[in-house]
């Protein structure tokens, strides 16, 4: 590491240490802005996408230090702290066998991350999101940095090729029957796959800050910008699942708010306004020409595969081949992650699981955690939707803006079912833990009330 590179990491921990809801504002810069260093980085060292780890890390350690309020309501922990506990057995067990399989430290490492960070970044989100304003502060914070990320993309189409523009290994191209081989540019992220991720949730996000009560007519127009060309960006790198989480995210988001809000409002206004954008940009600057070559492929590749039906479906029916090749028990923490191959021991002849994320869980922690897994998560789901019909109240927490975090929650749950492959980088999984926990927060009004009183006593105690 440079000395450059390790003095913006000591500031940035510092800043972390020092106020944990800033180093949430560090954790989503150093998630981005690690594929870029590691890009001009020589060698391009695969330990450069460990700093967000290092942000994660300080910043947690800085909110432990606090008082929070519960994380979760107390007449609710009862039954979710059985199953957290069988599952954290679960990590415990399938971390032992990915040794014995593997003898690899470093790959139970990698497997423990994917399942504990989320629910660590749930903890920290749901304790930074009790002050008012601060998810939508984030949530902007993020939405910039992933454009400033995507302006290569726009940097490639118009014809520049730095180094920081390419991907990091031999690149992705496609096939387009007019146009022939397409190079997908992944812009200043590392390779088109990530891109498309951070694009696709950064025009979720916009939409969800477009359709929030407080958005001004200049906000409104500068979100709908922003998800109009964050969407294009998402089309130029040519994966098929970006585009399906946006539309997803879309129709959940659109159900939900007539569910619970009973009318469109705002949210009407934020599409037609992105709606209105999109088209002018796709006329006058000819967006839909510059991608026309991604846009046939895609064409051509869903038609081939099925459909995003057919690979869902796929996803769920595999199963019992992969409960067959992985056993009734599982292979153990890490050993489904892409790489994986690179650490098993000689002789190993267990292959690769398919894309699903479905097939990873059940190949990972075998039946039986899959099984404790998904109960946690049922009762996870049932706590929060007994809460839900505060969403039809008038909230300090913009019930928009939860709709919009639920809404995208459940697009990448139906991603993973059918790839899982994006949810191995660090950044994603922390990113939708904090999601989460930015809902649970927002749902618990009356724990947060409580818990600002509280604080507001101690103040004035201290000030007297």
């Amino acid at each position: 590491m440079s000395p450059a590179l390790l003095l913006v990491v000591v500031a940035g921990a510092l800043v972390c240490l020092s106020d944990f809801r800033k180093g949430l504002v560090v954790i989503a810069a150093a998630g981005l802005s690690q594929d870029l260093v590691r890009k001009l980085a020589p060698g391009q060292p695969a330990f450069v996408m460990g700093l967000v780890f290092v942000a994660f890390a300080a910043t947690f350690a800085s909110a432990l230090a606090r008082d929070h309020h519960r994380w979760w309501r107390r007449r609710d922990w009862k039954g979710l702290r059985d199953l957290l506990g069988l599952f954290l057995v679960v990590l415990a067990v399938q971390a032992f066998v990915s040794y014995l399989r593997v003898g690899s430290f470093v790959l139970i490492g990698v497997g423990l991350a994917a399942y504990a960070g989320p629910v660590a970044a749930l903890v920290l989100g749901s304790w930074a999101a009790v002050r008012r304003g601060f998810v939508e502060n984030f949530l902007g914070a993020y939405l910039l940095f992933v454009a400033a990320m995507a302006s290569g993309i726009a940097f490639y189409q118009a014809g520049y090729r730095w180094a920081a523009l390419e991907s990091i290994g031999p690149g992705l191209t496609v096939y387009d029957q007019a146009l022939g081989a397409i190079y997908l540019p992944p812009g200043f992220f590392r390779v088109p796959e990530v891109a498309s991720w951070h694009c696709a949730t950064a025009a979720c996000v916009a939409m969800a800050l477009a359709a929030a009560r407080k958005t001004t007519p200049a906000v409104l127009a500068t979100l709908g910008g922003l998800a109009v060309f964050l969407s294009w960006c998402v089309v130029v790198t040519g994966r098929r699942k970006g585009l399906g989480e946006v539309i997803i995210f879309l129709v959940l988001f659109v159900f939900l708010h007539v569910w619970y809000r009973g009318r469109l409002g705002r949210l009407g206004g934020a599409v037609l306004v992105t709606i209105l954008i999109g088209a002018f940009a796709f006329q006058h600057y000819g967006l839909k020409e510059k991608a026309a070559g991604q846009i046939g492929s895609m064409r051509e590749r869903s038609a081939t595969a099925g459909g995003a039906a057919g690979r869902f479906l796929g996803s769920v029916t595999s199963l019992p081949q992969i409960v067959a090749a992985a056993g009734v028990l599982g292979t153990g923490l890490g050993t489904g992650t892409q790489g994986a191959q690179h650490f098993r021991a000689q002789g190993e002849s267990w292959s690769a699981i398919s894309e699903s994320g479905l097939a990873r869980v059940v190949a990972e922690l075998g039946v039986p955690g899959s099984v404790i897994a998904l109960l946690l998560l049922f009762r996870f789901a049932k706590n929060l939707r007994e809460r839900a019909p505060a969403l039809r109240q008038v909230t300090i927490a913009d019930p928009t803006i939860l709709i919009g975090l639920v809404a995208l929650l459940g697009a990448n749950a139906i991603v993973f079912i059918s790839a899982h492959q994006i949810f191995g980088d660090p950044f994603v999984y922390i990113f939708l833990g904090l999601a989460a926990g930015f809902v649970v927060a927002g749902l618990d009004e009356e724990g947060t009330a409580a818990w600002r009183q509280r604080r507001r006593e101690d103040f004035l105690a201290e000030a007297a």
